[in-house]
């Protein structure tokens, strides 16, 4: 019997975070979205989907989908001419404020300087 070729783990674990990226970007921006529904779309019950990216990225899964918005809007200033407000509603931030507060966090630096940072 031969032996199967070894998997490349790394390279699954990218493979899958990819793919709940890509989700989230692709039907997932809009704030009413549920993490039911994302555990669904990817065939994995809450707590699994929960255990799986806690384990792959040390986020919660709420925690995963904002920083992959955060990551958007960040996208979205740098190369558009849009407000950070526009963007931020586009990625699914009601809350400026929250948004605010949550970009700092990721990036370390106001959108607004991250914006500045860009245009350069």
């Amino acid at each position: 019997m031969l032996n199967p070729p070894p998997v490349d783990e790394e390279n699954k674990e990218h493979e899958f975070l990819q793919k709940i990226e890509d989700l989230i970007l692709e039907k997932y921006l809009d704030s009413d979205s549920s993490v039911f529904q994302l555990a669904e779309d990817l065939n994995f019950s809450r707590s699994s989907l929960y255990r799986k990216i806690k384990m792959h990225t040390d986020l919660s899964i709420n925690e995963f989908v904002r920083s992959v918005r955060i990551k958007k809007v960040a996208e979205l200033i740098a190369q558009k001419n849009i407000t950070i407000s526009e963007a931020a509603y586009q990625a699914g931030f009601n809350d400026l404020k929250y948004f605010r507060e949550a970009f700092v966090k990721q990036f370390g630096t106001t959108p607004s300087e991250y914006k500045k940072k860009m245009k350069k």
